[in-house]
């Protein structure tokens, strides 16, 4: 078992404030049109994973290899999503301080998330 947070789930009420607080702890928000840029370097398309050299190195690193720019002090690349699966490639299991963040209407759909994240992987 690989013990790694890839994903947050949040409450629709309280989206924006825990937003605001990952940003206040230098984690950078991919814009839309950064997201399919870093998924095609970041995720090996025959497999569907992490590309192999992306895991374990920072932010800054990643960012760099992925082409897109960020903050010298960008502890986390977050993206936001609202999907799990082949389509949603970042998704999946990232082994690196990357992660995707969701916004959930209700818990019942929370749950649902979070499931479908646990069954892909």
């Amino acid at each position: 078992i690989c013990a790694s947070e890839n994903s947050v789930v949040v409450d629709k009420e309280v989206y924006d404030q825990v937003k605001e607080a990952f940003l206040k702890r230098h984690c950078y928000f991919l814009k839309a049109d950064e997201i399919k840029l870093f998924e095609e370097h970041f995720i090996d398309p025959r497999r569907g994973t992490v590309a192999g050299p992306m895991a374990g190195k920072s932010a800054v690193k990643i960012a760099e290899m992925c082409g897109v720019t960020v903050p010298a002090d960008t502890q986390v690349i977050v993206a936001e999503y609202s999907g799990v699966g082949p389509k949603y490639p970042l998704s999946a299991e990232k082994l690196s301080p990357v992660f995707t963040l969701y916004k959930a209407e209700n818990s019942a759909q929370a749950f649902k998330i979070c499931i479908d994240l646990l069954n892909y992987g």
